[in-house]
């Protein structure tokens, strides 16, 4: 399992870009993950199994974010890079 923890901006960003055709499969795992939210439900952690982590890594190689903050990228990136 990994951990990515994002606000709930970063979670509606990428929602908004799956609805234009980008970061589907990100917005699908989100979908699916376990999710912590923390006290006061921002940010949320969720718990991304690696088949699913994987799936994010071929978005981020395919450069199909889309749209997004460069912040967000960045965070995005970093989750993938630390996939073993």
């Amino acid at each position: 399992m990994y951990a990515l923890t994002l606000t709930s901006t970063e979670i509606e960003s990428i929602h908004i870009v799956s609805a234009r055709g980008y970061a589907r499969s990100i917005a699908a795992i989100l979908d699916e993950c376990e999710r912590e939210p923390r006290d006061d439900g921002d940010p949320s952690r969720y718990l991304v199994p690696e088949h699913m982590a994987w799936a994010v890594d071929q978005e981020a190689e395919h450069g199909s974010f889309g749209p997004i903050s460069p912040t967000l990228r960045e965070k995005l990136l970093a989750f993938c890079d630390c996939l073993i």
